[in-house]
């Protein structure tokens, strides 16, 4: 395996606000439509998109395809055509695409303009080969496959039934459907947004009803899939996210076509806060929350006719802290999907054109740094409130040490690279950590103080053994 660094040092301080760590353009055809859809990031330290682009001409066959690149670079790993294996020749479109903790792959998608949908899992970014695949038939006549995410023992699919009913589906990493649940809908329309909490639960915001007089709901299910509300709301939701204890974050409005956007809270008892009713956004694309609650909401804005791409950081009570535009003058960036990694970096997914040429886009990754903490131990004292994690890689055992006093009493966490908490258990002056159970890849380390503030954040390595 080759071990990443996975991000250059980098040392903040508060008043700084995100670093472009790299930005890289991919043509693979030209005949590249602006249609990639799907983006994982794997334990390995590889990106991972999936999406369609067309044959002949604007009108021509679709052909899905896989990219892989390094996290640490954006460099190219590799690019698969996929009309070598079942998947691309049977269904022509990946319209989504996620991954489970167990780094298994799945893309959803359909024929060109029609049905059936299929979801699939597939070995990954070099072997490519297709583990399982189910058919329309096999999904309950699905007419529409809107989301897929993992959960802590599977994945979960969002969508639409043939006869317009929404629906939730778990599967297991086998293929095996779990449960299916049905929303209460009438003629709902295609408008559609999703989220899954940390403990597994899961949101979805719906319309029943046709424009203009639908009416808009806001559905919690459990990790059953039973459904523990379903809130009817007089707003329009553009965007959810979740925070690290369990809230549903959104942003939403009256009037679809004007006004400022509401930035909210809703518990798991329906309980609404409102964090900002006078929030300023262009076109919302995302929600993310870091470990301390702090929401980053991805905007796509206009600048001088040039469509950029902006973050924006709040604090968990919806005060700005900073935001920041990122964009290439004279090129058009168009937002498809992005990921949070280690707590820290936002990878972005997207389209480039030239705004001179109108030239075939190419496809947009970019990884920018959103912490104030440094990704490194390099060059660490006891004032720099950051601790050691050696041997680094490891294959049994790793030590923390830090010689701050106010670890005493304190406490560390483990995270995957998705942020899913591992363990969590006391810390003092070092501490030695058991990792021999922790699969093969890259994990991030917290330390707190006994207050529960952030000390410091490492990366760890977990290196296999040659035993």
């Amino acid at each position: 395996m080759k071990y990443l660094l996975l991000l250059p040092f980098l040392l903040f301080n508060n008043s700084l606000t995100a670093q472009m760590l790299w930005s890289n353009t991919y043509q693979i055809t030209e005949n590249f439509s602006n249609g990639q859809n799907g983006l994982v990031i794997l334990d390995s330290g590889e990106i991972v998109i999936g999406g369609h682009y067309n044959t002949g001409n604007s009108s021509g066959t679709r052909t899905s395809f896989l990219l892989s690149a390094d996290l640490e670079t954006g460099d190219s790993i590799g690019f698969t055509n996929c009309t070598s294996i079942s998947l691309c020749d049977e269904r022509n479109d990946i319209l989504v695409m996620g991954r489970n903790e167990n780094n298994d792959i799945f893309t959803a998608g359909t024929q060109y303009f029609g049905n059936p949908n299929y979801l699939a899992q597939i070995s990954g970014p070099n072997d490519l080969s297709v583990n399982w695949i189910l058919y329309n038939s096999d999904l309950e006549n699905v007419h529409h496959i809107n989301y897929i995410e993992s959960v802590s023992d599977g994945i979960v699919i969002i969508g639409k039934f043939s006869n317009i009913d929404y629906f939730a589906m778990k599967f297991n990493a086998a293929g095996e459907q779990i449960w299916s649940t049905r929303l209460p809908t009438i003629s709902p329309s295609n408008v559609l947004k999703a989220t899954i909490l940390p403990n597994d639960h899961i949101a979805i915001y719906y319309q029943s009803g046709n424009f203009p007089n639908n009416s808009n709901f806001l559905a919690l299910l459990d990790d059953t899939g039973n459904i523990q509300y379903n809130l009817l709301i007089g707003k329009t939701i553009f965007e959810l996210g979740a925070t690290n204890d369990n809230k549903i974050v959104a942003l939403q409005k009256d009037d679809i076509f004007s006004g400022p956007y509401e930035l909210v809270t809703y518990n798991e008892n329906a309980g609404r806060t409102i964090l900002d009713d006078n929030y300023n956004a262009d076109f919302p694309r995302k929600i993310f929350t870091n470990l301390n609650n702090e929401i980053f909401i991805i905007d796509d804005v206009s600048i001088n006719n040039e469509d950029k791409l902006k973050i924006h950081k709040l604090s968990p009570a919806g005060d700005s802290l900073w935001s920041e535009t990122y964009g290439e003058d004279g090129y058009d960036y168009t937002y498809r999907e992005s990921r949070f990694v280690n707590d820290q970096t936002i990878v972005f997914m997207g389209s480039s054109r030239n705004n001179i040429t109108s030239a075939n886009p190419k496809i947009l990754l970019m990884a920018v740094n959103v912490s104030n903490l440094p990704t490194s131990t390099n060059n660490l004292t006891a004032s720099d409130h950051h601790f050691l994690l050696y041997p680094n890689p490891g294959t049994n055992e790793i030590k923390i040490v830090t010689n701050n006093p106010e670890t005493d009493q304190g406490f560390y966490r483990l995270y995957s690279l998705d942020g899913k908490l591992i363990q969590e258990a006391p810390f003092y002056s070092e501490r030695l950590i058991d990792i021999q159970q922790l699969d093969q890849g890259f994990y991030f380390i917290k330390l707190f103080d006994q207050s529960g503030a952030i000390i410091g954040v490492e990366k760890l390595i977990k290196a296999q053994s040659n035993i």
